[in-house]
């Protein structure tokens, strides 16, 4: 898990309790108050949604990755942007920054 993952993860957990406790708050007015904490709540609950998303997302970009590199190590073609890479190791290459699509015997890299 990344910690941009986490970060959301555990601000979303905290927006909860923080609504939680101004749903349930002395202060204010009681419709106000009770409004503005299923507010907050649901802040809360779509911050770690967010935060489920983007690991998903993380993990199979990653999954992509590994699968390039076999492909490429078992000799299919390379395409960067559109172009046929004959001598590239993707190794070397940073494929964080590319968006990776494979199709039988070719894998192809786009830049973000």
């Amino acid at each position: 898990m990344s910690s941009d993952v986490i970060f959301l993860l555990a601000s979303g957990i905290i927006l909860m309790i923080f609504g939680v406790f101004h749903a349930v708050s002395e202060w204010g007015n009681d419709l106000f108050r009770f409004r503005m904490g299923i507010l907050i709540i649901f802040f809360g609950i779509v911050v770690i949604v967010d935060s489920y998303y983007k690991n998903s997302t993380n993990h199979k970009h990653d999954a992509l990755e590994v699968e390039a590199v076999k492909k490429y190590e078992d000799g299919s073609e390379v395409y960067i942007n559109g172009k046929r890479e004959e001598d590239v190791d993707l190794n070397g290459v940073n494929l964080d920054k590319y968006t990776i699509r494979i199709e039988k015997n070719k894998v192809y890299l786009i830049s973000d």
